[in-house]
C-alpha cells in the first residue's frame, strides 16, 4: 500500500517528537542533579563555617577567662591594699550584671574566690561596679561572641551555668566555666547544640602583690611574689684542718690572738663577745690570761669559737686551756697575708680558699659524718636574699625532723582571706580537681626594712627572735639563728627547725648534716623518689611490670618457690610507693601476700614447702596509688604449673 506524502510527513513528526521528549527529560533530570549537589556542596561549606566558629568560641572563651581572672585577681589585690580588709567569708553577689538568672545561679564558697568569681561573672565588689574590669567580664565577652555571631548570620544562644575558682598549684589558679551552647545557621541548613561545655583557665600570681606582706604592714610595704630560689647556706672556705681536728660550729667575727695578747679579761670588758671567734695566730702563752670563762660555753661570756692555725697537736689549746666551745685546728694561715698574721703556716691545698679579713663573717663547721673540719666565709643576715617566693611543704618532708610541727604556709587565696596558715578548704579543691596539695607558697621577710618601717609605723611588728620564714613570723614563732649567717645590728637570720632542715642550713637550735640527709637537694645513696621525694625526682608513670618465677628443690617432694617482680620506667627501676601485693593461687586455692623489696623496682615472695606436682601461678596488678596518679594499672601473671617444672633460675 502506498502511504501519501502527507501521512509520510505526519508519522516523521510523530517520531521526531518521540526521540525529542526523552532528550528533554533527561537534560531535565542531569540539570536538577547539578542544582542539588550545588546545594550539598553550599551546605558543607556553610557547617564547616559553623563548626570552626565553635570551636573558636571554646578557644577564644579559654583565652578570655585567663586573662579576666588574672585582672580580677589584681582589681582584688587593689582593694585589699586601698581598704585593709581581707576577703574571709567574702559572698558572691549576683546582680544583673552577672548576665545569669540571679534566681537560679549559685556559686557557694565563700572568701576571695568568690570575690574573684564576682569580678570575673560580674564586674562588681560588693554588688557595686568596678571600673577596672569594664570590657573584661564573661557577659560582656558573650555579648561580642554573639555580635559576631550576627554578622556570620548564626543564632547563638549561650549562657554560664556554674564558675569556679580553685588553686592550680602553688603558683597558678584556675576559672573553671561551665556553659551551654546552642548555634544554628539562620536558614536552618545546619546547626550545633551540646549541653556543657567546660572550660579551665590558667591564671598566674607571679608579678602580684603579696596580700598577707600588705595585711601584716597595714599597706605601708608591698612586696611582689616571685618565683625563684634562695641558698642560706655558704659553701666557701678560707680552708680546712690538715689533721682533720675539730669539733661543733659557730658563727662569729674574727678577732686575732696577736692583736690583743696582753689584754687581761679580755671577755668581761669586750661586748658581744658571745659573736666573737677568736684566731690564735701565734702560740698562746698563758690560758687564763683572757679568764677561764672565755672557753667555757657554759659560761656568761665567752667567745663564740677558737681557730687554731697550727700546730697539729690537740694539747697545744684544747686540752691546755679546756676548751668547750667549737675549735678547729691546725687550719694554716687563713688570711691574705696582707696583715702578717700567721706567718709560716701554710694553707691545706686540697682546701685553699677565700681569705678571712678583720671583722668578717666566718663559721667553724666541723660535721663528723661528712668528714668536714672547714672554716667557711659567712654573710652579714642584712645581705639575705629575701625577695624569693618558694612552694611550702613542711608538713610533706621536714616536719618529722622536729619536735615542734607547724603548717605549710598560705594559699594564695589564704593571704587574700588574711589567714596564715594552709587552708584545707583549698587544699581539697586542689586535690579534687588537680590532684596536688602543694599549693602553699612561703618567702623571707626583711627584717631590717620592717625595723625602719617601724620607726614610723609603730604596728609594724618587729620580732627580732623569731623565725624569717613569713607566715611563721607574722604569728611570732621563734627562730633560732643560722650559722652561715652573722649578727648585723639588733638581728640576725633566725629560722624554726623545720625550715631550717628545708633549706639544708644547721642553726644555734638544730645541727643538719650535709651528708646523706633528705632535704641536702642531693639524691644520695638510700634516698629514692619515694623515700626522700625532695631530692629525688619520680618519673611520670612506670611502663612495664614483668613477673618471673622459679623453684628451688629442698628436698623429701618439695620445692620453694619464689615470684620477682620487676618494675621498670624509661629511666630503669621504678620504686613504688608502697610494697605490693601478689595473688598466688596453689591447688586452686588463692591467697594474697606482701613482697618484700630487694633492688630498685625489684620485689620478691616465697612460698616455701610447695608439692612437686602442685599446680602453682602468680599475678600482680599495680594500681595508680602505688604506681602514681593519673598512671596506667599495670598487672602481669605467671603461667600456672607444677613446681618441679618451673625453672630453677628466675
Amino acid at each position: 500500500m502506498k502511504i501519501s506524502k502527507n501521512k509520510r510527513g505526519f508519522l516523521l513528526t510523530i517520531a521526531t517528537i518521540l526521540l525529542i521528549i526523552p532528550l528533554i527529560l533527561l537534560i531535565s533530570y542531569y540539570t536538577g542533579i547539578s542544582e542539588t549537589g550545588s546545594q550539598d556542596v553550599m551546605g558543607k561549606m556553610r557547617c564547616d563555617e559553623l563548626h570552626y566558629f565553635v570551636e573558636d568560641v571554646k578557644r577564644d572563651m579559654q583565652r578570655s577567662v585567663t586573662i579576666f581572672g588574672r585582672r580580677s585577681a589584681i582589681y582584688a589585690l587593689d582593694h585589699l591594699v586601698e581598704t585593709g580588709q581581707p576577703f574571709e567569708d567574702y559572698e558572691f553577689t549576683c546582680t544583673p550584671q552577672c548576665g545569669v538568672d540571679c534566681g537560679e545561679f549559685f556559686f557557694d564558697d565563700l572568701g576571695s574566690e568568690a570575690a574573684i568569681a564576682e569580678l570575673t561573672m560580674c564586674g562588681t565588689l560588693y554588688g557595686a561596679n568596678v571600673t577596672y574590669m569594664v570590657n573584661h567580664t564573661i557577659p560582656e565577652w558573650i555579648r561580642n561572641i554573639e555580635s559576631y555571631a550576627e554578622k556570620m548570620h548564626f543564632i547563638l544562644d549561650l549562657n554560664v551555668s556554674e564558675i569556679k575558682v580553685v588553686p592550680m598549684d602553688a603558683w597558678d589558679f584556675a576559672l573553671i566555666v561551665d556553659y551551654k551552647i546552642r548555634v544554628q545557621d539562620e536558614e536552618g541548613m545546619c546547626y550545633y547544640t551540646e549541653n556543657i561545655i567546660q572550660v579551665i583557665s590558667n591564671s598566674s600570681i607571679i608579678g602580684l602583690e603579696d596580700p598577707l606582706y600588705v595585711l601584716q604592714t597595714d599597706g605601708h610595704i608591698l612586696k611582689y611574689i616571685v618565683n625563684c630560689t634562695v641558698d642560706l647556706d655558704v659553701k666557701a672556705t678560707a680552708g680546712c684542718s690538715k689533721s682533720s681536728l675539730g669539733n661543733g660550729v659557730a658563727t662569729g667575727r674574727i678577732v686575732y690572738y696577736s692583736e690583743i695578747d696582753g689584754v687581761a679579761n679580755y671577755c668581761d670588758i669586750t661586748s658581744d663577745i658571745n659573736d666573737i671567734i677568736l684566731v690564735m695566730d701565734k702560740a698562746i702563752g698563758s690560758c687564763n690570761q683572757f679568764g677561764d670563762e672565755c672557753w667555757n660555753i657554759s659560761a656568761v661570756n665567752h667567745f663564740a669559737g677558737v681557730i687554731d692555725y697550727g700546730p697539729n697537736n690537740i694539747n697545744s689549746i684544747v686540752n691546755k686551756c679546756d676548751v668547750s666551745i667549737p675549735w678547729v685546728l691546725d687550719t694554716g694561715k687563713l688570711d691574705d697575708g696582707e696583715t702578717g698574721f700567721g706567718g709560716g703556716w701554710a694553707r691545706n691545698p686540697a682546701c685553699d680558699g677565700g681569705d678571712i679579713s678583720r671583722d668578717g663573717c666566718v663559721v667553724i663547721y666541723n660535721d663528723p659524718i661528712c668528714g668536714i673540719y672547714e672554716v667557711r666565709i659567712g654573710y652579714d643576715s642584712n645581705t639575705t636574699n629575701t625577695t624569693c617566693y618558694y612552694v611550702s611543704d613542711i608538713e610533706e618532708y621536714y616536719n618529722t625532723k622536729c619536735a615542734v610541727n607547724y603548717s605549710n604556709g598560705p594559699s594564695f587565696f589564704d593571704r587574700l582571706d588574711g589567714n596564715l596558715n594552709l587552708s584545707e578548704k583549698y587544699v581539697s579543691q586542689s586535690m579534687e580537681y588537680f590532684n596536688t596539695t602543694l599549693i602553699g607558697i612561703e618567702t623571707l621577710v626583711q627584717l631590717y626594712e620592717l625595723d625602719s618601717y617601724h620607726s614610723i609605723y609603730p604596728s609594724i611588728p618587729v620580732y627580732a627572735n623569731a623565725t624569717w620564714v613569713d607566715y611563721l613570723y607574722w604569728q611570732g614563732v621563734v627562730g633560732c639563728g643560722v650559722i652561715s649567717s652573722c649578727e648585723v645590728g639588733k638581728f640576725r637570720l633566725n629560722l624554726d627547725c623545720a625550715h631550717s632542715f628545708k633549706h639544708g642550713v644547721g642553726t644555734d637550735c638544730a645541727f643538719v648534716s650535709e651528708c646523706y640527709y633528705c632535704g641536702d637537694g642531693s639524691c644520695d645513696i638510700g634516698e629514692t623518689c619515694v623515700s626522700c621525694p625532695a631530692d629525688c625526682s619520680c618519673p611520670s608513670c612506670p611502663t612495664q611490670a614483668s613477673l618471673e618465677i622459679c623453684s628451688t628443690d629442698i628436698g623429701s617432694n618439695k620445692y620453694d618457690v619464689t615470684f620477682t617482680l620487676t618494675v621498670t620506667n624509661a629511666s630503669g627501676g621504678f620504686d613504688l610507693s608502697a610494697l605490693p601485693e601478689i595473688n598466688v593461687t596453689i591447688e586452686g586455692i588463692i591467697a594474697d601476700h606482701t613482697m618484700n623489696q630487694i633492688g630498685v623496682g625489684t620485689y620478691e615472695y616465697t612460698e616455701a614447702g610447695v608439692g612437686k606436682n602442685d599446680q602453682i601461678k602468680g599475678n600482680v596488678t599495680l594500681i595508680p596509688p602505688l604506681i602514681g596518679a593519673g598512671c596506667p594499672t599495670l598487672s602481669d601473671e605467671t603461667p600456672y604449673d607444677q613446681a618441679k617444672s618451673i625453672p630453677d633460675t628466675c
